[in-house]
Formats: C-alpha cells, sequence, structure tokens
C-alpha cells in the first residue's frame, strides 16, 4: 500500500470505532467500507493496522466496520 492507501485505511478505522459514525449513501465512510468490501489488498491493509492498534476486525455490516480492542 502506498501513503494515501495508507491513509484511507486509517480513516476507516477511525469511522469504524466512532459511535456515532455511519456510512451513509455518497459519505467517504461508505466508499472507503465498499473498498474494503472489494479491494482485498486494502482491507489487508485495514487489518494490519487494526492490529498495529490492538483492534479486531470482525466483518462489515449496514451499520459499518465492526471492530473491537484487545
Amino acid at each position: 500500500m502506498n501513503r494515501l492507501d495508507t491513509t484511507a485505511a486509517a480513516r476507516l478505522l477511525r469511522y469504524a470505532v466512532t459511535p456515532s459514525a455511519r456510512p451513509t449513501s455518497g459519505s467517504d465512510y461508505r466508499t472507503l467500507l465498499d473498498r474494503y468490501r472489494t479491494d482485498a489488498e486494502f482491507a489487508e491493509g485495514v487489518v494490519a493496522i487494526a492490529e498495529g492498534l490492538g483492534l479486531y476486525v470482525h466483518a462489515t455490516s449496514p451499520l459499518g466496520l465492526i471492530v473491537t480492542g484487545d
């Protein structure tokens, strides 16, 4: 992943840990969540960053990316 991809992956995780954030149509969160679902390399990068932060990525849902802490 390049710097822009890494930044995007970190933004997705920021949304995931913000309880009020929802991936509404046309939002940055929705765009990043769709990318996570369709781009395997991006998804791997998101998981790697999450692991480094002590987070575990469980799944995606209509409410967003579901993550928990250690």
